[in-house]
This record gives C-alpha cells, sequence and structure tokens, in this order.
C-alpha cells in the first residue's frame, strides 16, 4: 500500500511535487502548456470520467448570443449521453 506524504490541490503545486520527484499527479490536458522542465504529461484516452465544469457570467448580461449558448449547454446537459 502507497503512503501519501504530501497533498496538494493546487496544480501548480503538484507539477512542483512531480518536478522535484516527490510524486505523481492526475491533472486535466490543458495542464500540458505549464508542464515544468524534465516533467512529462502522458494522456490516459480510455479513460471515461465525466467532470463537473461551471457556466458562469454576469448576472446584467443580457447578450443575444450569451442566452442561445446558456440554452445549449442546458440542452446537452439533459440529453442523454451515448
Amino acid at each position: 500500500m502507497a503512503r501519501v506524504s504530501r497533498n496538494a490541490s493546487i496544480p501548480y503545486t503538484q507539477l512542483g511535487l512531480v518536478q522535484c520527484r516527490i510524486g505523481i499527479a492526475w491533472l486535466n490536458e490543458s495542464t500540458r502548456w505549464h508542464c515544468p522542465r524534465g516533467v512529462t504529461l502522458l494522456p490516459v484516452v480510455d479513460m471515461n470520467v465525466r467532470l463537473p465544469f461551471s457556466l458562469i457570467w454576469q448576472k446584467d448580461n443580457s447578450s443575444t448570443l450569451l442566452q442561445k449558448l446558456v440554452a445549449e449547454v442546458e440542452a446537452a446537459r439533459i440529453a442523454p449521453r451515448n
């Protein structure tokens, strides 16, 4: 059984721990643009993980484009997945 000696919730801290050879990390793909020298990001292509996300906007924004985007996101959220 592995022993956890360090724990970090901030991706940059996780990358720093990996760079110092203190651990490993599961991070999203956008992290590849912030990987320090010597750290390798290995894609895991067969993992089916649903990640939560939030759509955030200013309450007083009455943009028609924003309303369409919100409607599309809400429709996708409710639609069954294959």
